[in-house]
């Protein structure tokens, strides 16, 4: 299978969790932001969608691979401690290709924004029971609309490392992504949605 054919069967295979997911999070009227990102690789690819409604979150993500695919879902209460961090706790759920069943956890997630004299830094780490996984984020952006970023990840299953050069089109939510994933030897391309 050539890379055109690849890249095409892993966007049919994210399309229907993706739309479902986003119709969930479209749900409230009264959004307080909605975060959606798509990563392709020749290998591999990514989706995240999270949202957040007053003191409660949705997250969701999916990933498929050479050898199969994995997903999640959790739903947490936000805990935010002004100026330090914003804690979130909650159920989750994650199955993979593997697994073959839906598996009950908790997921602990803390994250950090910080408005900074060039844009701002964005830091978050969580730790899901599901497959003992974890992962680990920083961003960093400036006034412009160009970005980077740097993750780490892993679980019983799987092993990542990754980094990534981000633009914002213009004034809105979109951001082109461009990055190359370390362990797995591969770039990937992308894009985000964020409204937060």
């Amino acid at each position: 299978m050539d890379m055109t054919q690849t890249i095409a069967s892993r966007i049919r295979d994210l399309a229907g969790g993706v739309v479902t997911v986003l119709w969930l999070a479209a749900g409230a009227a009264s959004a307080d932001g909605t975060f959606l990102q798509l990563d392709l690789a020749d290998r591999t690819s990514d989706a995240v969608v999270a949202a957040t409604r007053g003191d409660y979150s949705l997250s969701a993500n999916r990933s498929s691979y050479r050898s199969g695919w994995s997903a999640g879902a959790a739903v947490t209460r936000d805990l935010s401690f002004d100026g330090i961090v914003t804690l979130k706790v909650g159920p989750s759920i994650g199955r993979s290709a593997a697994d073959g069943e839906w598996t009950p956890g908790l997921r602990v997630v803390a994250e950090r924004y910080l408005p900074t004299s060039f844009g701002f830094a964005f830091a978050s780490g969580q730790y899901d029971t599901v497959d003992d996984a974890w992962f680990g984020l920083a961003q960093f952006g400036n006034r412009t609309g160009y970005g980077m970023e740097l993750t780490a990840g892993g679980s019983d299953a799987y092993s990542g490392r990754s980094v990534a050069l981000t633009r914002r089109l213009g004034e809105g939510p979109v951001a082109l992504r461009a990055g190359y994933r370390l362990l797995a030897d591969e770039a990937f391309v992308g894009l985000s949605i964020n409204t937060y």
